[in-house]
């Protein structure tokens, strides 16, 4: 896990698929009091195999739904510019909801 990216994920919704003790995929939740929650981090370790990465996310991905589904949750949201990843998450079911959305944010 690369330290700098510790603060910024959910402990109580963020999953670490490991193979063999060495972590390959990360997938974070943020949490709501809305019914939906929204996909945040979808990360992979670049030194890892690439089939073994997209095991491991496929595995994360059925914990994150169970996780969600026990919590409560009825929607999950993602956002991402990158062609790769939308590709991946309509692989998981996800349907298209916006085009050409700008994100914002503010360090407060």
């Amino acid at each position: 896990m690369i330290p700098a990216f510790l603060d910024m994920m959910p402990e109580e919704s963020t999953f670490i698929a490991e193979i063999e003790g060495k972590p390959v995929a990360c997938l974070s939740v943020i949490l709501t009091n809305t019914g939906t929650a929204w996909l945040e981090n979808f990360v992979s370790n670049p030194e890892a195999d690439i089939e073994m990465t997209r095991l491991a996310m496929e595995l994360s991905w059925e914990e994150i739904l169970r996780f969600i589904k026990k919590e409560g949750y009825v929607r999950l949201f993602a956002m991402s510019l990158n062609p790769r990843t939308k590709k991946r998450f309509e692989h998981f079911g996800f349907k298209q909801s916006a085009r050409d959305i700008t994100t914002m944010v503010r360090e407060i």
